[in-house]
């Protein structure tokens, strides 16, 4: 009678298990119509549709990254790197999946990680054109205008007319050997490359690099590696002018009102909780600026209270003007001013058009006491 009975059992769990299964012609069909959803912008129903398929063969790969890039149009972004990772788990990776963490991480805003996901894209597909560009965004709004440079020579060469615009506007006064693209370059921070000091005849004889610039330009706008506004590129304006204009206009135009003209009041506050000790505010204007990259920061105060820095940010996210608010600040011990001083400089903001972007930086402070 056992015996009966356990037979039945397992025979009623394979039939289960079978009912489960899909065929191989269903999920050719089930995928294809996802792949449709997936163009259309139907981002919900296609992941609907990818989330039947992995419910019932949770291994089929394509089902997976068809879901997490789903996921990343949707800005679910750690649902899409679940999904990659699960893809990695079972087939390993490749340029399709690192693309994506790329992706997925650049939308979160940990660009080291994205350069390191994109740099192995890049390993399996060199001319891949979509991971050229990615990269290269990550590095325009870093400031590594060299690095983006090379990027967008490479995605032109391969047929990107996007990036044939790009590297035609902001290319023109950065000093690169458009030959040497290197596909697994890391970043610098210097404007001007080595390689071009050594060797001041690169300029004159690369025919690609001379015919595109004008040295009297490069002398005039040194310092400004941005390019010529104009182009649809995150953060630029098309109506932005040029120094020149603006320093000529001066009598004519007060810049304060046009900066008012331009863009609304940021009323946003940003709040960035680092321990215990310490939470900093973005706020009075520059709250909804991107903040790309932070100083480490330890402070140590028996007492509590804020100390205000009044900032001002560049077109390159640099912080180039900082002061002590001494309205606003309740706490104005020398060592904790000189700190916040400090530190609210090595602050680094997206790429904006905005020549003079100000606010401040509030370093709100929990003493042990």
């Amino acid at each position: 009678m056992f015996m009966k009975q356990f037979m039945i059992l397992c025979l009623l769990s394979l039939t289960v298990g079978l009912s489960a299964q899909i065929s191989r012609g269903e999920l050719e069909k089930a995928t294809s119509k996802g792949k449709a959803m997936l163009q259309k912008g139907s981002l919900e129903d296609a992941v609907a549709v990818f989330n039947e398929i992995l419910s019932k063969d949770p291994t089929e790969g394509i089902a997976l990254l068809l879901r997490a890039r789903a996921k990343y149009e949707l800005s679910a972004y750690k649902g899409a790197k679940k999904d990659c990772f699960a893809y990695m788990d079972i087939y390993g990776i490749d340029a399709e999946v690192a693309g994506l963490l790329g992706k997925t991480e650049k939308g979160l805003e940990n660009y080291k990680q994205a350069l390191a996901y994109l740099k192995t894209a890049l390993l399996f597909d060199p001319d891949g054109i979509e991971y050229l560009m990615d990269r290269a965004e990550i590095y325009y709004n870093l400031g590594l205008d060299e690095q983006a440079c090379i990027d967008w020579h490479q995605a032109k060469l391969n047929g990107s007319q996007e990036a044939e615009a790009l590297s035609g506007k902001y290319c023109k006064r950065v000093r690169i050997p458009i030959d040497d693209v290197r596909h697994d370059s890391e970043p610098v921070e210097d404007d001007e490359p080595e390689d071009m000091e050594s060797d001041p005849g690169n300029a004159s004889t690369d025919s690609s690099s001379a015919d595109d610039s004008d040295p009297t330009e490069d002398n005039a706008n040194e310092e400004d590696t941005g390019g010529d506004d104009g182009v649809n590129v995150p953060d630029r304006r098309e109506d932005e002018p040029t120094d020149t204009e603006e320093n000529t206009n001066d009598t004519e135009v007060e810049p304060e009102v046009e900066e008012e003209e331009k863009y609304p009041l940021d009323t946003r506050i940003e709040e960035i909780y680092v321990d215990d000790d310490l939470t900093i505010r973005i706020a009075d204007g520059i709250g909804s600026r991107k903040i790309v990259d932070m100083p480490d920061i330890l402070i140590l105060s028996d007492k509590s209270g804020e100390v205000v820095v009044d900032i001002c940010v560049d077109r390159l996210g640099r912080v180039v003007k900082n002061t002590l608010n001494e309205e606003y600040s309740t706490l104005k011990t020398a060592s904790l001013v000189s700190l916040a001083l400090r530190e609210s400089s090595n602050f680094r903001f997206a790429r904006s058009s905005r020549k003079n972007h100000c606010g401040t930086i509030t370093f709100v402070i929990t003493g042990s006491n």
